[in-house]
């Protein structure tokens, strides 16, 4: 049984016990049969006639290593991850083979929607070593990724926070779009540094920080959000984004400043159309 704690007014959950507590835990998950599911499309098909050409649709799941990390807290996670590479390594297969079961039958019954994979942030710093990124991260994302591309959708790789080291893991992920692409100081590598590394293939999503927008005047965040689209948006293959959803209410300031992104990108968005 996993407990988790809510409070109320923020806009997240605290996993204070998980449901692996031990060895024993990792069989009973492993023993697990696997009985595909039929899955069904038509309220993603439905949301993509209803919005025609205005837009994108949006699904997404949770890669291999993120399902590993939702069976643990965090902590014992970690250490599992950093110190018991076989017991992640089984795990990783188990539930590899499901997702990408889902993920081709989801992704054959669709055309232009864009999937949103989530997970490899686990396994960045402070969380884990980038030393095992490969091992845990690309050896499965980018099989999710060919599966989405080849179906004639869009693959998008979400990853918070510090990217720099694994920026070309990264690369050989090879999605469509990355996001939400951190500024320093939650991230640490820069927006031209990113373009440089994978920009070519890649669109950038993000790089607009939410407290930002929660505590910056809206002069300031024109100035940025302007910096941004001049930057990734060189050539081609940037999309002004959050790199995240409020935690709590909207106050008046993110309320302006959203509407101040939206007027700054309609402004000068075009720069460096493809």
């Amino acid at each position: 049984m996993r407990k988790s704690k809510l409070e109320r007014g923020i806009n997240t959950a605290w996993i204070y016990e998980g449901y692996i507590k031990s060895e024993e835990d990792v069989e009973k998950i492993l023993s697990v049969p696997y009985e595909p599911l039929e899955v069904d499309a038509t309220p993603i098909q439905e949301a993509a006639e209803l919005l025609g050409d205005k837009g994108v649709v949006a699904t997404g799941f949770g890669d291999p290593i993120c399902n590993c990390a939702d069976l643990y807290t965090l902590r014992n996670f970690a250490l599992v991850a950093s110190r018991r590479g076989d017991t992640m390594r089984k795990l990783l297969k188990f539930f590899s083979e499901r997702i990408e079961d889902f993920t081709r039958q989801l992704a054959e019954q669709c055309s232009e929607v864009l999937f949103r994979i989530v997970g490899p942030e686990y396994v960045t710093p402070p969380i884990l070593s980038p030393d095992l990124f490969e091992d845990y991260v690309v050896r499965y994302d980018r099989r999710l990724v060919r599966i989405i591309k080849d179906s004639g959708n869009i693959a998008c790789v979400h990853c918070h926070g510090k990217i720099g080291t694994v920026i070309d893991g990264m690369g050989r992920i090879g999605p469509h779009v990355l996001e939400p692409v951190e500024p320093p100081p939650g991230g640490d590598i820069s927006l031209a540094q990113i373009k440089d590394k994978i920009g070519n293939g890649t669109c950038l999503m993000g790089h607009i920080q939410h407290n930002d927008l929660e505590f910056r005047t809206p002069d300031s965040i024109r100035t940025m959000v302007r910096s941004n689209i001049e930057t990734g948006g060189m050539g081609g293959g940037y999309i002004a984004f959050p790199t995240a959803r409020p935690y709590a209410s909207v106050s008046e300031r993110l309320l302006r400043n959203y509407e101040e992104v939206i007027a700054t990108v309609n402004r000068y968005g075009k720069h460096g159309r493809r």
